[in-house]
């Protein structure tokens, strides 16, 4: 096949890979409690989402607001892709038995930080990586179990095999259901990466094995399209660029820092991505945004107070590592 990129290899797979994500210009928000959790009853079904949200979101303002797209249909499609979890991501139990100092948790972490290495390298969307690593995940745990007795071992040669057509096949759906143009990771690009460690039809069988263990079930809901999704609900105010940019950049890089950490369903997470980011909203605007994916979904901020803590937590960690390590911010 003739190759599509023009674009030079970066380090090869077998290389040391040691790449620092890169620090927000945002300084995380740390977040606290409004309320327990426990003081509310959860069980009351018969509350509409709206009666259980904090008064402090209600504190009006006097701006004008508006939306870019359609709000019905951003809550019927956020809806779909919240149901679409439980067949996107079964192996979550999996990877939980697993241990903390397994060489599939460990592997992880580095393939992901390559993923994201490369992305970069050829200047693709960073969901790209998100959605690879999405396949491996749950390639891992059909082909080879990751947690318990059943786990079979993983030969470091199959693995690296199975992560760079992973990378392959995220990039070339991705720009497909993007309608991106630019050339998608291509198998000679692939093969230029791997020091020559694999044929082309290596690649090629690993990728029709892929789908099959996948059972051709190539498009979860990841971090990225959730977060997307939450700030079509965030309406628009007078002068907002600056603000809603810097937002979305930092709810994107906690998820990024989210999905190196752990695996798990999206939705709440992406969710409290963001509102660990949106503290500097106007009042009106966000009390606008949480009444929407109340609506849509249900969740309402005190629903995601864990993972609001993780997500804060894990910026401190970061920003931490990066003051001692003198990194710039």
């Amino acid at each position: 096949a003739k190759e599509t990129s023009n674009i030079q290899a970066p380090l090869s797979l077998s290389h040391s890979i040691s790449v620092a994500p890169i620090i927000s210009p945002i300084n995380p928000i740390i977040m606290k409690r409004t309320r327990n959790q426990n003081d509310r009853d959860g069980n009351d079904q018969s509350r509409s989402p709206a009666t259980v949200l904090d008064t402090r979101y209600f504190e009006t303002e006097t701006l004008p607001l508006h939306y870019d797209h359609d709000l019905e249909t951003t809550m019927e499609r956020l809806a779909v892709m919240e149901k679409k979890q439980s067949i996107y991501y079964d192996h979550y139990d999996e990877f939980r038995k697993a241990p903390p100092n397994s060489n599939l948790k460990k592997w992880r972490t580095s393939i992901l930080e390559w993923y994201f290495e490369v992305v970069d390298h050829v200047q693709r969307d960073r969901a790209v990586a998100i959605l690879a690593i999405n396949y491996m995940d749950r390639f891992m745990a059909a082909k080879f179990g990751v947690g318990g007795s059943a786990a079979k071992e993983v030969s470091k040669d199959i693995y690296h095999l199975a992560a760079m057509t992973s990378l392959m096949l995220a990039s070339k759906l991705y720009l497909t259901t993007r309608f991106d143009r630019r050339c998608h990771i291509s198998t000679n690009y692939v093969l230029s990466v791997s020091g020559g460690n694999y044929t082309k039809k290596q690649v090629e069988e690993m990728e029709s094995e892929m789908l099959f263990a996948l059972n051709w079930l190539v498009h979860p809901p990841i971090h990225p399209e959730f977060i997307e999704q939450f700030f079509h609900l965030m309406p628009r105010w007078a002068d907002d660029h600056d603000t809603r940019f810097q937002i979305f950049e930092h709810a994107r890089y906690a998820a990024e820092l989210v999905v190196l950490s752990r695996v798990g369903k999206p939705a709440k997470m992406a969710y409290a991505c963001i509102l660990t980011a949106s503290k500097s909203l106007p009042r009106s605007v966000r009390a606008a945004f949480v009444r929407n994916v109340a609506v849509a979904m249900d969740t309402t901020p005190d629903d995601v107070l864990r993972e609001r803590e993780f997500v804060t937590d894990l910026m401190r960690s970061v920003l931490t590592s990066a003051v001692a390590e003198d990194v710039p911010p």
